[in-house]
């Protein structure tokens, strides 16, 4: 783990990691963490906001392994951006294992895979509903979610056969 700045978060990642199963575990590329300080500032970010209109400073975030250019470090990996602390806020586990799942989708799978969405959050496009859906086979019985047997045996089946050979 790189460019860790605020070391509170490492309990929490190390807890993360220890929900995803070996078989997918073992496949995953080195995965940078810049924690507890402001992206925006420290040159990560520009804009300043995602798409949706979040503030890239105040939520936990994956920035491509392509996402550094220009006056920027070019790195080879992807960073999971947990920024400090907002009042009132505390993140979990679950946080970071559904940023692992986007890493899983955008940099380590040939194809889209779709999955129908799991929690309200994941309707709101086909890459949330993957980075739910991983979320959901790496915390069984996770507190959000409320699917169907057929979509339950579909997401594990996946998920099981990921990188089993």
């Amino acid at each position: 783990m790189e460019r860790i700045t605020d070391y509170k978060y490492i309990d929490l990642i190390q807890e993360a990691y220890s929900c995803i199963p070996d078989h997918i575990l073992s496949h995953l590329p080195t995965i940078h963490f810049f924690t507890g300080t402001d992206v925006v500032y420290a040159g990560l970010e520009l804009p300043e906001k995602s798409k949706d209109g979040r503030l890239f400073k105040d939520n936990i975030h994956y920035n491509p392994s392509c996402a550094f250019k220009g006056k920027f470090i070019v790195r080879d990996n992807p960073t999971i951006v947990i920024p400090s602390s907002i009042p009132g806020f505390c993140y979990y586990k679950d946080h970071v294992i559904h940023e692992i799942g986007h890493i899983i989708d955008d940099e380590l799978l040939d194809s889209d895979w779709t999955f129908n969405p799991v929690t309200e959050y994941a309707k709101k496009d086909e890459s949330e509903a993957f980075a739910e859906a991983f979320v959901y086979y790496c915390i069984y019985g996770y507190e959000d979610f409320e699917i169907s047997k057929s979509l339950d045996n579909e997401i594990n089946e996946f998920f099981n056969r990921l990188w089993k050979w």
